[in-house]
């Protein structure tokens, strides 16, 4: 019998697919996402109400910032795709102190992307806002947003394990292979977009706006 059940966790194992992790992940991660939307509109309506006191608290974005443009493509593009790396890998194994890291997480980054949209907007305008933040953030945002609805389901199942009816170290297992084989791939890419193509794309909306007669 315990050989038995031993082979049935082997073909459960071999059995894991990212798609059926997902769809188990769904309640989770309708959460995440409602929680993103909710601070990326606050970080919109801090843009409109409270500007001055708030744009002091975006200094290191800043000097980030700075930093990026003084390197070139390629060490710009390896900062950033492991920037992001890492910090999804975060958001999972972090997750396990009951969940603190990863709602921190959404919490502040909705936030900036929010105030940061609505600034760009105001400034430049909707086109290079959406050029600026869309082509890239299609993948990377859902990339984000998985990593940190698992980091939750990790502090569910810490909570679960502390109780003794936890399944922790499976599901940071599953979770790995969903970083692995799902989140790293869409924030190369969008790391790739970001550093390579976004630029580009400002800059002829920026033209666009400069010279209307572009237009057709």
């Amino acid at each position: 019998m315990v050989i038995c059940l031993g082979n049935l966790d082997e073909i459960a194992e071999e059995e894991f697919s990212i798609v059926g992790y997902l769809r188990g992940l769904s309640s989770f991660l309708i959460s995440t996402v409602l929680l993103f939307l909710f601070f990326t509109y606050l970080g919109m309506m801090a843009n409109r109400l409270f500007f001055s006191e708030v744009i002091p608290m975006l200094n290191p974005i800043k000097e980030l910032v700075r930093y990026l443009k003084g390197l070139n493509e390629i060490e710009m593009f390896l900062v950033v795709f492991l920037n992001n790396s890492i910090k999804g890998l975060l958001n999972i194994v972090l997750g396990v102190l009951f969940g603190v890291y990863p709602l921190v997480f959404i919490v502040i980054n909705a936030f900036v992307v929010g105030f940061t949209a609505e600034y760009i907007s105001a400034s430049q305008g909707p086109l290079v806002a959406a050029l600026g933040l869309i082509p890239h953030g299609i993948l990377e945002i859902p990339a984000v947003l998985i990593c940190a609805a698992m980091g939750f389901k990790m502090a569910v199942e810490t909570i679960k394990s502390i109780i003794g009816k936890g399944k922790l170290e499976i599901e940071i297992k599953k979770a790995l292979k969903v970083y692995l084989y799902l989140i790293l791939p869409l924030l190369l890419i969008a790391a790739f977009i970001e550093v390579f193509i976004t630029p580009h794309l400002i800059d002829f909306a920026i033209s666009l706006k400069m010279h209307p007669s572009l237009l057709p």
